[in-house]
C-alpha cells in the first residue's frame, strides 16, 4: 500500500467531514482526535523507548484539571495549556527521576502507584480541585484576529481547532521519532546494556522520553476539558492509562499509525458502551487480552511483519518483533 497517497485522502476526508451534518460524527471524531493525542504520547515512552509506563492518564487528566482551573479564574485558555503543558512536565520529570531506573514490571508498578496517588489527590484536594463536585463552567477557548474574536464553542468550530491540533502534534510526533533522540531511544529499547557501552546516559533519555508522553497528555486533556466543558477526578485515574495501553497494544507499538488505530477502536468501545460504563474496562480488558494472545505486535506490527517477510523495505525505527 502507497500510504504518500493515503494520508491526503484521509486528511481531505476529515476536512470534508462537517459537509455531512452529523453533529454525533463530528462529536466522536473529536474525542478521537483528543484520545489519539494522549496515545501518541505514551507510543514514545513504551513503543519507542520500551518502558511500560501506566501513567499517562494521570498525566492527562493533571493537564485538564491545571487548564480548567486556570480558565475559570480567568486566564485565557491558550496561556492555561502553556502553564498545563509546563506543571505536566515538570510532575513528569520528578517522578522519571523516582522511577526509571526501575527496570520491566517494577517501573510499570511504579507508574501507576504515582496514577493512583495523583488520582487520589485530585479526589481529596476539595478546597482547589473541588474533590467529587468535579469543575463545571469550563469556558470554550477562542482567539482574537484583528478585532475579530472567533469562538470555538460550537462543535463544528471545535472539531476544526482540533483537527489543525492533530496535524501539529502528529508532526512533533514524527519528528521526535524521525529525529536522532528517536534513534538513541530505539537503542535503548532494542538493548539497554549495547546503547550504555556506546555511552548514552540511559537515564537522561528515558527521562526525556517519558516528559514527551506526559506533555502529550496534559495537550490533550487541557483540549478534553474545554471540549466537554466539566470534568471530575476520575479522568485521572488507571482507567484512562489502561484505555490509552488498550490503544497502544492494539494499533501496534512502536508505529506510527498504532496510535490512530488503537484509539479508533478504543473510541468505539466507549460509544458502544456508553450507557453501559461499568463494561467498558471489562471490553478494553477483553480486547487487551486478545490482541495480546492473538496478536501481541498489533495491526500495525503485524502489517510490517508481513512486510518483512517478503523482504519489503519497512519504516525506520518500526518495532516488529513481539512486544
Amino acid at each position: 500500500m502507497n500510504w504518500k497517497f493515503v494520508y491526503p485522502v484521509i486528511l481531505i476526508l476529515a476536512v470534508l467531514l462537517p459537509l455531512t451534518g452529523s453533529s454525533y460524527a463530528l462529536r466522536i471524531s473529536t474525542l478521537f482526535i483528543i484520545y489519539t493525542i494522549a496515545a501518541m504520547g505514551l507510543n514514545i515512552i513504551i513503543g519507542y523507548t520500551g518502558q511500560a509506563s501506566l501513567a499517562q492518564g494521570a498525566f492527562y487528566g493533571l493537564g485538564a484539571y491545571v487548564s480548567a482551573l486556570l480558565v475559570l479564574n480567568g486566564w485565557s485558555f491558550w496561556a492555561s495549556v502553556i502553564v498545563a503543558i509546563a506543571f505536566v512536565a515538570f510532575v513528569a520529570f520528578l517522578i522519571g527521576l523516582m522511577t526509571l531506573r526501575l527496570k520491566g514490571a517494577y517501573f510499570a508498578i511504579a507508574t501507576l502507584l504515582f496514577n493512583v496517588i495523583i488520582y487520589e489527590v485530585v479526589d481529596k484536594w476539595d478546597e482547589v480541585t473541588r474533590g467529587p463536585r468535579g469543575l463545571f463552567g469550563i469556558p470554550s477557548p477562542s482567539i482574537e484576529l484583528s478585532g475579530i474574536s472567533i469562538s470555538f464553542s460550537g462543535t463544528y468550530n471545535f472539531y476544526y481547532l482540533m483537527l489543525a491540533v492533530l496535524i501539529v502534534m502528529t508532526l512533533l510526533y514524527w519528528l521526535i521519532i524521525r529525529s536522532f533522540f528517536g534513534s538513541i531511544i530505539v537503542a535503548i529499547r532494542e538493548n539497554e546494556l549495547l546503547a550504555e557501552y556506546a555511552g548514552v546516559n540511559l537515564t537522561k533519555f528515558k527521562v526525556a522520553s517519558f516528559v514527551l508522553s506526559a506533555i502529550f497528555a496534559a495537550v490533550a486533556g487541557a483540549f478534553y476539558s474545554a471540549y466537554i466543558g466539566s470534568i471530575f477526578p476520575d479522568i485521572t485515574s488507571f482507567v484512562n492509562s489502561f484505555a490509552f495501553l488498550t490503544a497502544i497494544i492494539f494499533g501496534g507499538a512502536g508505529t506510527m499509525l498504532g496510535p490512530f488505530i488503537g484509539t479508533a477502536v478504543v473510541t468505539l468501545i466507549n460509544e458502544v458502551f456508553f450507557t453501559l460504563a461499568q463494561y467498558t474496562v471489562l471490553v478494553q480488558g477483553i480486547v487487551f487480552l486478545l490482541a495480546i494472545l492473538f496478536m501481541p505486535k498489533g495491526v500495525m506490527g503485524a502489517y510490517y511483519s508481513r512486510k518483512a517477510e517478503k523482504g519489503e523495505k519497512l519504516p525506520k525505527r518500526a518495532l516488529v518483533g513481539k512486544f
